[in-house]
């Protein structure tokens, strides 16, 4: 009897001892995750490149942005809002009858003009899909019709009828603070929109000038206080690839 108490005595030191250990383990890997992050200034080299990526488009400061839930068709659209030279063979077709024939099989409307055309591979499409999304999971669309893009495939290409587009709404962000952790980094940012459509709005920021004549003139600079006072602060989240960092997430952190 006194051994069997003694045994029941020994197994519950082992677990207590047990417990503790791993108690200390846990609480030793949270440091060192609390210790991974590390804080990025504005100047940093990733930061610069991610700036970069957000200020191309519009579309990543929506409530909630997440790449993993986007459409295949708001992928082309974005693919299409920041597409480079190299990416495409510019040419220019001459309408006969309103009518700019590119292929036998693809041509567009036009009123008595000649039409810009963009060529754009599908492959390259796909390409840049993993670019900024990490996915390569676009199949072709028929048609698409996006801003200054008219877009028609033939099955291999795209032929994109570039038309006039006239987009009112100007942006201004400011950097807050952004930081590294793993394999992430996270970037906080105010953004304040303004619809130049919108006079009274326009005019509290901009002088009445450029406000009635923005077409011919650069967009003036407004100051960060002023942005951070009136815009909206956003979190941006970018997931390490082995070439770069892509936009995994971003949304409203405070609105005003």
């Amino acid at each position: 009897m006194k051994d069997i108490k003694n045994t029941a005595i020994f197994v519950g030191i082992i677990i207590i001892v047990l417990s503790v250990a791993l108690l200390i383990v846990n609480n030793a890997q949270y440091g060192v995750d609390l210790l991974t992050r590390t804080t990025l200034d504005k100047n940093d080299p990733t930061i610069q490149i991610a700036l970069e990526k957000i200020s191309k488009t519009k579309n990543f400061r929506t409530a909630n942005y997440e790449s993993s839930k986007l459409e295949n068709e708001e992928k082309i659209n974005f693919i299409l809002e920041n597409i480079e030279k190299d990416d495409y063979k510019s040419s220019k077709v001459k309408h006969q009858k309103l009518i700019c024939e590119v292929t036998d099989r693809i041509y567009f409307q036009t009123e008595e003009k000649d039409c810009n055309i963009r060529t754009i591979k599908n492959s390259t499409i796909v390409d840049l899909e993993e670019k900024y999304f990490n996915t390569r999971n676009i199949n072709e669309f028929p048609e698409i019709r996006y801003h200054e893009y008219y877009c028609k495939n033939d099955g291999t290409k795209y032929y994109c009828q570039i038309i006039p587009y006239s987009d009112t709404i100007i942006d201004y962000s400011a950097f807050e603070s952004a930081y590294q952790e793993k394999d992430k980094v996270v970037i906080y940012e105010y953004y304040l929109r303004i619809d130049l459509s919108d006079k009274t709005k326009c005019k509290k920021y901009l002088n009445e000038d450029y406000c009635n004549n923005n077409k011919s003139q650069e967009k003036p600079e407004i100051d960060e206080d002023t942005i951070k006072k009136d815009g909206v602060l956003y979190m941006h989240v970018f997931k390490e690839t082995e070439n770069s960092y892509y936009l995994e997430q971003s949304k409203i952190v405070t609105k005003r």
